[in-house]
């Protein structure tokens, strides 16, 4: 090349080691090799020459390692007659400022050429031209490190992508750097990724502070996104799966395969699971799930910063599914709504606070495990809107099979309790009287200490364990219930009146003496509290705010 083409297009002879080094620290700051940054450069200033200048233009980048230079070729540079005139011809020798005519990087006259690559050359012949990027116009320049800019990230992106899709679902630790107004965290994986985690997968039970390190599932790789690509969670179903693995054996070795896991983050969680269908058991492997007292449910709710466990036995049938979805309130049937995706799941009254559960959760959680929407109605409307159901399973059925017992004992007390009903009403004035004849017969006793006598733990059988999510335990056999007929021959306002008129003679009998008066005092005190007594909103959620009906008690008697 000629020194006049040479000085145009490579003004500064320290181009090439500075573009090394500017290629070498884009390579070192992304994690890239050195080539690939090369290949960008090189894609970036074809496409930018060939719209804005010519397109016939080919450009590569060449790399002298050993001398760390990269050189820039026009290596489809035509050869054109010495008479060709460039646009600056009547600048170049001006000490005034002017801007290179860009087609000297496609065209070089004969003469030029010949005295750079020899004599044989001629016109239209093909060759090579060298020049650096400052001799491009100063747009054809910053489209160029724009289009770079953009190459680069998307390299970046695809990088992890390829980096990184294999640990979707995976577990990983993730450094906080910043928070963002709408709540949402900038997080930077430990080999310098980043990853984005939205406001609604953020744990609200967990410390967010910056530079602190937090536990994250991998949920997602956008590559649309225009920052980080990796999208993380901390409230992902695989956190309960990890969670129950390490407690469970048989979810772990995959006797037990979990179907399908919903959770609400920090309140509770439904996990369905089923048998392996290619494996054969003599036992109910489900009910194995919860060990002695249920102690390994407990252990994943512990982990789980007491997050509830709800383990639901997956059935094919989706009326049988929704009964166990619902635990723990018991339900009596399941009645599908026709021509819609609603189900109606029966229960007692009482049971309808739990079967929707606070802030409707269960019922949510259940909706969402089963796939269907589910509606709650108690027995009471069911019957009074005229839907028919099952009504057989209204009676609950005890989860173990109840010992013998004797019969003439318990046809002896049956008498007592034949319809017998306590009203909450009075619970008041029973606990008076109690307090009454308590505090007079026992005021000046000395305290004995009773050692309590272990209670031996009842061992329960293996069939009676696996009995537990039998549908047939929904129901009972009412004809060994005993009945109960003795209430009927105490005359219970008798038996209140004559304990009134006793406890109001020892009250008076107590205070004539002077160091009693204080005591009374304070008795007279909590009598007064108590007239202010009303039934507790717990129990009127659940049904109990009435008469207790105790035609049922079968607690033994002391004869």
């Amino acid at each position: 090349m000629s020194k006049i083409q040479n000085d145009l297009l490579n003004p500064n002879p320290n181009r090439d080691s500075e573009f090394y080094q500017v290629i070498e620290g884009f390579a070192r700051n992304n994690k890239l090799e050195f080539k690939e940054i090369l290949e960008i450069f090189e894609s970036e200033i074809n496409k930018t020459i060939a719209k804005n200048i010519d397109p016939e233009v080919e450009v590569q980048l060449v790399e002298d390692a050993e001398n760390k230079k990269v050189y820039i070729y026009n290596v489809n540079g035509s050869v054109v007659e010495d008479s060709y005139e460039f646009e600056d011809e009547d600048k170049i020798n001006s000490d005034e400022a002017f801007e290179l005519d860009p087609t000297r990087i496609s065209f070089i006259k004969l003469s030029e050429a010949r005295d750079l690559y020899g004599k044989k050359l001629e016109v239209d012949d093909v060759v090579s031209i060298k020049f650096s990027l400052e001799a491009l116009p100063e747009k054809s320049r910053n489209a160029i490190m724009s289009g770079f800019n953009m190459s680069l990230r998307a390299q970046i992106k695809l990088k992890t992508y390829e980096a990184y899709k294999d640990l979707i679902g995976s577990k990983l630790s993730a450094k906080i750097l910043s928070k963002y107004k709408n709540g949402s965290f900038n997080l930077e994986f430990e080999d310098g990724v980043t990853a984005f985690l939205f406001k609604n997968k953020v744990n609200t039970k967990s410390k967010m502070e910056l530079g602190s390190y937090i536990d994250v599932y991998l949920e997602n790789i956008n590559l649309e996104n225009k920052l980080s690509i990796c999208e993380v969670t901390m409230i992902s179903p695989k956190e309960i799966e990890d969670a129950i693995k390490r407690e469970i054996p048989e979810i772990a070795n995959g006797d037990i395969l979990i179907v399908k896991i919903q959770r609400n983050v920090g309140i509770k969680s439904k996990i369905a699971v089923q048998p392996n269908p290619e494996r054969s058991f003599d036992y109910d492997v489900i009910s194995s799930i919860f060990g002695e007292g249920a102690r390994r449910i407990l252990a994943v709710s512990q982990s789980l910063n007491g997050e509830k466990i709800d383990i639901v036995r997956y059935s094919d049938n989706k009326e049988e599914y929704i009964k166990y979805a619902l635990s723990p309130a018991k339900v009596i049937d399941v009645i599908y709504q026709k021509g819609t995706n609603t189900y109606l799941a029966i229960v007692q009254p009482e049971e309808v606070v739990s079967a929707i559960g606070r802030e409707g959760n269960n019922i949510n959680l259940a909706a969402k495990l089963v796939g269907a929407k589910i509606e709650v109605k108690s027995t009471e409307d069911a019957i009074k809107d005229g839907i028919e159901f099952n009504k057989s399973n209204m009676y609950e059925k005890p989860l173990f099979k109840a010992t013998a017992k004797n019969d003439r004992t318990k046809k002896a007390r049956s008498q007592y309790f034949d319809n017998i009903e306590i009203d909450l009403q009075d619970f008041k004035a029973d606990v008076q009287n109690f307090m009454e004849s308590f505090n007079d017969e026992h005021e000046n006793e000395p305290v004995k200490e009773v050692k309590a006598k272990p209670k031996a733990q009842t061992k329960l059988n293996e069939n009676e364990i696996d009995n537990w999510f039998s549908p047939e335990n929904i129901q009972i056999d009412v004809e060994d219930e005993g009945e109960y007929d003795f209430i009927e021959q105490i005359d219970f306002e008798e038996l209140l009146s004559k304990e009134e008129e006793e406890t109001e003679a020892k009250v008076e009998t107590f205070t004539e003496d002077p160091a009693a008066k204080k005591p009374v005092e304070k008795y007279k005190k909590a009598k007064v509290e108590l007239k202010g007594f009303k039934v507790d909103n717990d129990l009127a959620n659940y049904g109990l705010d009435g008469n207790l009906d105790l035609s049922e008690f079968e607690d033994e008697w002391e004869e």
